[in-house]
């Protein structure tokens, strides 16, 4: 998902900057790399530092955690809703201050509707919260959003879960799940007609849900 929406911005002519946790061979060179794990709290320290008072028109919010894989249910929380809320409350002062500026944050559907994981969700619908909270802190010409996409065709957590929950989305969605090219054209449909929606608001992606 996250090659396919640095094509469509490099395509529209934005200058990118992207995290990484591990570094590759695949990092794309016409891009800014920065190192950030957001387990690590030294990581996030150097992160914040090396961003330090940057401007960007936008920002997308794609480090993602999967569904409880983890018997330490303290760490997880720790690292995917603390630390995730400590990373975007500061990202936030990073929008640009002279011009339209966006931050969207990636949640989930787990946000709206019933999920097969219950700390998931909470951290999904908990950071949908935050940034409505968030929102009332920017400067007019600012905006916040989370969007929750369905599950996603192509993406890690596709990849990664259970045949019998997989097989679940698909039929809540009609078989009409998103794949990764198509949720980032959403994405950037969204940022052009983002007037229309309540600044923090959340927004769902893709195909309704049964």
């Amino acid at each position: 998902m996250s090659n396919d929406i640095v094509r469509i911005a490099l395509e529209r002519g934005y200058e990118v900057t992207a995290t990484f946790r591990t570094k590759t061979n695949d990092l794309n060179l016409n891009i800014n790399w920065v190192e950030l794990d957001v387990a690590n709290q030294t990581s996030i320290e150097n992160f914040n530092f090396h961003i330090g008072n940057r401007q960007f028109d936008l920002i997308i919010y794609l480090i993602g955690e999967l569904s409880l894989s983890e018997p330490d249910k303290e760490k997880y929380l720790h690292t995917h809703l603390y630390n995730t809320l400590f990373l975007i409350e500061n990202l936030k002062n990073n929008l640009d201050i002279k011009k339209k500026a966006t931050l969207l944050f990636m949640s989930s559907r787990a946000a709206i509707y019933p999920s097969f994981d219950l700390y998931y969700s909470m951290v999904k619908a908990g950071l949908a919260a935050a940034i409505r909270s968030l929102s009332l802190k920017i400067l007019q010409n600012q905006r916040m959003f989370s969007l929750a996409p369905g599950l996603v065709i192509g993406s890690t957590m596709y990849q990664n879960m259970p045949e019998d929950v997989k097989r679940a989305h698909h039929m809540r969605s009609d078989n009409n799940l998103l794949d990764t090219k198509a949720l980032a054209s959403e994405i950037f449909r969204i940022i052009d007609n983002q007037e229309i929606f309540e600044n923090g608001s959340l927004i769902e992606v893709g195909p309704k849900y049964k």
